[in-house]
Protein backbone atom coordinates (compact mmCIF):
# COMPACT_ATOMS: atom_id res chain seq x y z
CA UNK A 1 0.00 0.00 0.00
CA UNK A 2 2.99 2.50 0.54
CA UNK A 3 4.46 2.66 -2.75
CA UNK A 4 2.23 3.52 -5.90
CA UNK A 5 4.88 3.51 -9.09
CA UNK A 6 7.61 1.03 -7.23
CA UNK A 7 7.93 -2.09 -8.15
CA UNK A 8 9.96 -2.92 -5.57
CA UNK A 9 7.26 -3.94 -2.81
CA UNK A 10 4.66 -5.78 -5.37
CA UNK A 11 7.62 -8.37 -7.09
CA UNK A 12 10.21 -10.93 -5.98
CA UNK A 13 12.34 -9.46 -4.99
CA UNK A 14 16.26 -10.34 -3.23
CA UNK A 15 19.09 -8.12 -1.86
CA UNK A 16 16.31 -5.68 -0.57
CA UNK A 17 17.49 -3.06 2.04
CA UNK A 18 16.61 0.28 3.85
CA UNK A 19 18.73 3.38 4.75
CA UNK A 20 17.87 6.92 5.25
CA UNK A 21 19.57 9.39 2.92
CA UNK A 22 20.25 13.16 2.46
CA UNK A 23 18.99 12.79 -1.25
CA UNK A 24 21.66 14.68 -3.83
CA UNK A 25 18.88 15.48 -6.53
CA UNK A 26 15.11 15.80 -6.06
CA UNK A 27 13.23 12.47 -6.58
CA UNK A 28 9.30 11.89 -6.56
CA UNK A 29 8.18 10.52 -2.87
CA UNK A 30 6.64 7.02 -3.70
CA UNK A 31 4.35 7.09 -0.60
CA UNK A 32 0.74 5.67 -1.81
CA UNK A 33 -0.86 9.38 -0.28
CA UNK A 34 2.17 11.39 -1.63
CA UNK A 35 2.01 13.72 -4.71
CA UNK A 36 4.92 15.54 -4.13
CA UNK A 37 8.61 15.82 -4.63
CA UNK A 38 11.82 15.38 -2.45
CA UNK A 39 14.17 18.15 -2.25
CA UNK A 40 17.67 18.09 -2.46
CA UNK A 41 19.12 18.30 1.10
CA UNK A 42 15.86 17.17 2.28
CA UNK A 43 15.91 13.22 4.54
CA UNK A 44 14.33 10.20 2.57
CA UNK A 45 13.72 6.61 3.09
CA UNK A 46 15.90 5.27 0.23
CA UNK A 47 15.05 0.80 -0.49
CA UNK A 48 17.19 -0.70 -3.03
CA UNK A 49 16.59 -4.44 -3.88
CA UNK A 50 17.22 -6.27 -7.14
CA UNK A 51 13.30 -7.15 -8.49
CA UNK A 52 12.59 -9.78 -10.88
CA UNK A 53 12.11 -9.07 -14.33
CA UNK A 54 13.08 -5.48 -13.42
CA UNK A 55 16.88 -5.67 -12.34
CA UNK A 56 17.89 -3.57 -9.39
CA UNK A 57 15.42 -0.53 -8.64
CA UNK A 58 15.78 2.73 -6.01
CA UNK A 59 12.44 3.95 -4.33
CA UNK A 60 12.30 7.26 -1.87
CA UNK A 61 10.33 7.78 0.53
CA UNK A 62 10.16 11.51 2.32
CA UNK A 63 10.47 11.07 5.90
CA UNK A 64 7.06 12.54 7.03
CA UNK A 65 5.31 10.06 4.77
CA UNK A 66 7.56 7.66 6.34
CA UNK A 67 6.32 8.95 9.98
CA UNK A 68 2.63 9.03 8.65
CA UNK A 69 2.70 5.48 7.44
CA UNK A 70 3.95 4.42 10.83
CA UNK A 71 1.44 6.30 12.75
CA UNK A 72 -1.12 4.67 11.01
CA UNK A 73 0.68 1.19 11.40
CA UNK A 74 0.49 2.32 15.14
CA UNK A 75 -2.56 3.22 15.37
CA UNK A 76 -1.95 7.04 16.11
CA UNK A 77 -3.35 9.67 14.54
Amino acid sequence: KRRQNCTISRSITTNQSYKVVKVRKEHQCMSIDANHNIRVGELALRETAIVEDAGFQTCYVCLPCVDKWLDEINGED
